[in-house]
């Protein structure tokens, strides 16, 4: 994904983890004011890049950034970032110079900080106001050390005033010993080498004192630039101290490290570097050149100490810093003298590293693959890579050579008028869509037009081929061929896709960029071979109707198509003979060509230009054409002949074949030819004079023909002088005399600030492009390097209803046992061919001009008419005559005389009508420029009306903006008021439906008890009354009966009921 700006008011892209993308917010146009926790950025502005690529972070890509906000990267300008982490009032800034800043700054993305603050510094501010705030590891300021030294007095060893050997570590190695025992933390970090680079200043004294123990007196020690010093530690110790003399300055003797010493690095103490990004530059060739692991464990802006990785054993040790006296940063201490193993595989040794130096590799072969890329850099640095890591190279390489494929779009308009600038005459059209984005280019240089009008016979070749790019397109060419039959570019267009509105768009630019007006004269041919009929018969027949030289020819051809394919025949007498058939065909171009093939020949020149990005692409073919038409002049400067050599060779072939020829003369340039074309005699009718052959190939081509070569041989004329003047040398010098002119360098173009170009819209496509053309089935090159006949494509028939697309084991047909039925598909009908422009338009409808063109009017005059027989009169006697003249004596003189004014009065007829035509032709450019100022007048007039009726339309908008917000706000406080207040309502009437439901439940309750009571009292009545019945009941049960046996009264008993089983429940 490309970075985009972020629109005003959009949100924030969502990235997810280990996107490795970025955003960036730049502030421009302000300066800083206030130092220390007062920091702060005032005035100018700021814009948002969002997907922001790691892999794609450089200082070129910061420089690119920094020229489309409309400043210069190379003036006084100073680049920050702030950690995010921190801010600019809390020592977060950090200088963004080079590859190490800008791969500290990556770093934190793979922390998951996907958003960052860049700040523009025009005025350098911050080293104006403090510079001390700016540092990588804040620390305390700590008071400083001055190391005691006593001058040389005497030469005793041990005494007062002995000679001491000078510590080159004295002060500063002391200083950083303390601050290494303060923080622990700090020393013992794993920082790698690439993390930071921040070329900062300050002073750190080395020899600030010179102390004398016996005066107790501090002195000043002069220092000059010539001052030999050397590391102590472990390494070897020399006297540093110069003879005696009588002012006792000490002269030191340093070695300067150079931008050239960093392909072999040699490092020893007292090296001196210009700044602190030489010191990281050396460290990182050093650990690439010697494959080991350094980290800076200390890296600010006034020291450096490198040590290795490789192992804790390890004594490798280096410690720079800034010099106050040499105003350079010093090797203070070094221990050269490592005890690990080296690696194969360092992080010193990434992919920016990698593209600068392969750089020149890949400028000399821009098609390196990834794999002699890596034998490459394991030859020349013994260091395996990943392939992501040498693709990432690759693609910082080719970035530098050829400049960012996106940014290349909005610099068309500046290579518009470069291109136009050196090269007056010349054309660039740039489309754009509405949303502002590529849709369509056209280029075509004024020596090409010039060469190609001058030079060229009027045929133009159209064809359209693949754009090999991440946005992919289509590039329209028109080509023209050259007295040499070779290709001659005209003019080129990169468009989206190929079809009719742009191909339409394109040769309405060509028209028009070539004047022409009448398009009768011209052959123009396309590629359009559509296969709608197959097979080797055909095709051959094909071609020999297409090369029938009569209509009678034609005519019996198209029979013996039809024998052999009716439906080949139909398709084909749909066509328009003019357009594909040689006997309709016009002679005046001298084409003789059937194919379109140097089409395919301009694509494969121009291929490795069709994968470049779009500017590089115009650039790459545009040096192309001006070293083709240099090449072209030297070469022609070596021929000796009046014909191309080319062209020779055809005409000595024609030399070769007019051997089988036979010849019968017949008068004033006439005869007779006879040949045998498989075994069969075909005569042919030549005319010398009118220089024609009924095989109308010398017609056509303007190049004798067999035919006529053997009547040319009977009457010993030379072939050579019977070809056609458009062969000649002399054309061939006119069509590639005029001059491309180089380019500037594209940071030395004038910048146009026109519309910001965007890149058509990507479109993902399935797989990687194709380099080469697909290939014919008997081009497949088998494993053991022969040729073989792949199956691709075929067409399988079935044996039982001959129908093509399956056999006869799947035939519908068999399997339902039904009869196979006979009949065929017609093919497609033929595409609609445009009428033909009219010779003679109408002038009631059509207002014509007409318009002189050298090369059709010379061809025009070079054009005979065919013989025409006509019937002579009979011619009178001799005799009679030869009587006449004797009676009569000839008046002699009177025929020259006659003669004589007549060639007077053609004389000055010719001259009245050239001075008419170049009148005319006066008047018609006078009127073409006048039409082109009155068109780019009305132009300007429209485009200042369309901005006028921009700049209102955006006022309406946003005024509509404003009153639409406005609504909206006040909307929303009323939609909030009624809010409120519904919500107060529902609260209410809850409430009340809660009291009311309680009542009522209340009520209810009541009721139910009453009921019940109610209930209870008339169960209770009702059993009182039962059992006051049944209490009646038994008193009334017992009965006495007398029986009357004396015995008196018997009792019988009655059985007792309980009156209240009845009312238990069951």
């Amino acid at each position: 994904m490309a970075p985009q700006r972020r629109p005003e008011g959009a949100q924030p892209p969502d990235y997810r983890r280990g996107s490795g993308l970025f955003s960036v917010q730049i502030h421009h146009g302000g300066y800083f004011l206030g130092h220390g926790n007062n920091r702060s950025y005032v005035g100018g502005g700021s814009v948002w890049l969002d997907n922001v690529d790691s892999d794609d972070w450089c200082p070129l890509f910061l420089e690119n950034l920094v020229e489309d906000l409309g400043y210069e990267k190379q003036g006084r300008m100073t680049i920050y970032y702030c950690v995010p982490i921190l801010s600019i009032d809390r020592n977060g800034l950090r200088l963004l110079e080079d590859q190490v800043d800008t791969d500290a700054m990556v770093n934190w993305v793979g922390c998951e900080k996907h958003f960052f603050n860049i700040y523009l510094d025009h005025d350098q501010s911050i080293r104006a106001i403090d510079w001390d705030d700016v540092v990588q590891f804040p620390v305390a300021d700590l008071p400083p050390v001055i190391s005691p030294m006593k001058p040389a007095n005497n030469n005793k060893k041990g005494g007062q005033g002995a000679k001491k050997k000078m510590n080159l570590k004295s002060q500063s190695d002391d200083e950083d010993e303390n601050r290494e025992a303060q923080s622990d933390d700090d020393a013992g970090s794993d920082f790698a080498l690439q993390d930071f680079d921040y070329d900062l200043s300050d002073d750190d004294d080395l020899y600030e004192d010179d102390v004398d123990d016996d005066e107790g007196k501090v002195k000043k020690t002069q220092v000059k630039e010539n001052v030999k010093v050397e590391g102590d530690g472990d390494s070897e110790e020399e006297d540093m101290w110069a003879p005696d003399s009588d002012d006792d300055k000490v002269e030191m003797k340093l070695k300067t490290f150079r931008k050239e010493d960093l392909s072999n690095v040699s490092l020893h103490v007292g090296l001196k570097f210009a700044d602190a990004a030489m010191v990281r530059a050396a460290i990182r060739e050093y650990s690439c050149q010697n494959r080991i692991e350094i980290i800076l464990p200390i890296n600010d802006r006034t020291r450096i100490n490198g040590k290795c990785r490789g192992s804790d054993t390890c004594s490798w040790n280096i410690w720079v810093s800034y010099d106050n006296r040499t105003k350079c940063w010093m090797v203070k201490t070094y221990e050269p003298r490592h005890s690990c193993r080296k690696k194969w595989n360092v992080r010193a040794f990434t992919a920016d590293f990698i593209a600068r130096k392969f750089m020149e590799s890949f400028k000399a072969d821009q098609d390196m693959n990834l794999k002699n890329f890596q034998r490459l850099v394991q030859k020349d640095w013994n260091m395996t890579r990943s392939s992501s890591k040498l693709r990432r190279a690759r693609r910082i390489a080719m970035r530098r050579i050829y400049g960012d494929e996106e940014a290349q779009y909005s610099m068309l308009w500046d290579f518009g008028n470069e291109l136009r600038t050196t090269n007056p005459g010349s054309s660039f059209y740039l489309a754009l869509d509405e949303n502002g984005r590529f849709r369509r280019c056209y280029m075509s240089l004024q020596a090409s037009k010039v060469g190609f009008l001058e030079g060229c016979r009027p045929i133009i070749f159209l064809d359209g081929t693949h754009i090999k790019t991440r946005y992919r397109g289509q590039l329209l060419c028109a080509v023209g061929i050259d007295p040499n039959d070779c290709i001659l570019p005209i003019a080129i267009a990169a468009v989206e896709v190929e079809d009719t509105e742009n191909w339409t768009w394109f040769l309405e630019t060509l028209k028009m960029d070539l004047d022409i007006v009448n398009t009768t004269p011209w052959a123009v041919m396309s590629d359009k071979q559509k296969v709608h009929f197959k097979g080797d018969a055909l095709k051959n027949q094909l071609w020999v109707i297409a090369r029938s030289a009569t209509v009678v020819k034609y005519e019996k051809n198209m029979e013996h198509m039809k024998a052999l394919n009716p439906n080949a025949h139909a398709w084909l007498d749909n066509l328009d003979p003019k357009t594909w058939v040689r006997a309709f065909q016009s002679d005046l171009a001298k084409c003789g060509i059937l194919l379109n093939n140097n089409c395919e020949v301009f694509n494969k020149y121009f291929l490795d230009a069709r994968e470049l990005p779009v500017l590089a692409m115009f650039t790459r073919i545009k040096d192309q054409i001006m070293t083709r038409k240099y090449t072209k002049r030297r070469e022609a400067n070596t021929w000796t002949g009046p014909l191309c050599p080319k062209i020779q060779k055809k005409l000595d072939k024609h030399i070769e074949w007019s051997n089988n020829s036979f010849i019968d003369g017949s008068g004033d340039g006439l005869f007779k030819v006879g040949e045998i074309v498989a075994t069969t005699p075909v005569d042919y009718i030549v005319d010398l004079t009118h220089k024609t052959c009924t095989c109308k190939r010398w017609e056509q081509s303007g190049i004798p023909c067999p035919h006529a070569i053997s009547c040319m041989r009977e009457e010993d004329w030379n072939p050579a002088d019977y070809v056609h003047k458009c062969y000649s040398v002399e054309m061939y010098k006119k069509a590639y005399g005029p001059i491309v002119y180089p380019c500037k360098d594209n940071s030395e173009w004038v910048k146009m600030n026109g519309p910001a170009v965007l890149p058509p819209e990507y479109k993902k496509h399935v797989g990687r492009p194709t380099r080469c053309r697909r290939k014919a089935p008997y081009e497949v090159v088998t494993r053991g390097g022969g040729r073989s006949m792949s199956r691709h494509g075929t067409i399988i028939h079935c044996s039982y209803c001959s129908e093509p697309g399956h056999n006869c084991g799947g035939c519908k047909w068999k399997k339902a046992g039904l009869p196979a039925p006979n009949s065929t598909s017609m093919p497609p009908p033929p595409p609609e061919t445009a009428q033909q422009e009219e010779h003679q338009p109408d002038s009631n409808n059509v207002n014509t001009t007409t318009v002189e063109d050298p090369v059709v009017e010379s061809m025009s005059q070079q054009r005979t008419m065919p013989r025409q027989t006509t019937a002579m009169p009979i011619p009178e006697s001799t005799f009679i005559s030869a009587q006449r003249s004797t009676s009569q004596p000839e008046a002699r003189g009177a025929n020259t005389v006659r003669q004589g004014q007549l060639a007077e009065q053609l004389q000055a007829m010719r001259q009245q009508k050239e001075r008419e035509l170049e009148e005319k032709k006066t008047a018609i450019l006078e009127a073409r420029y006048t039409e082109r100022l009155r068109r780019a007048d009305e132009k300007a007039k429209k485009q200042e009306e369309e901005t006028k009726r921009k700049e209102e339309l955006a006022k309406v908008r946003a005024q509509e903006a404003a009153e639409k917000r406005e609504k909206k706000r006040y909307d929303m406080e009323l939609n909030k008021k009624a809010r409120a207040i519904t919500r107060q309502i529902v609260k209410d009437t809850k409430k009340e439906l809660a009291q009311e439901k309680k009542e009522a439940e209340k009520k209810r309750k009541k009721e139910a008890e009453e009921a019940k009571k109610a209930e209870k009292q008339r169960v209770a009545e009702e059993n009182a009354a039962k059992r006051a019945k049944y209490s009646e009941e038994l008193r009334n049960s017992e009965v006495i009966t007398d029986l009357g046996d004396g015995s008196g009264v018997v009792q019988v008993p009655v059985k007792r009921v309980n009156m209240f089983d009845e009312f238990r429940p069951k």
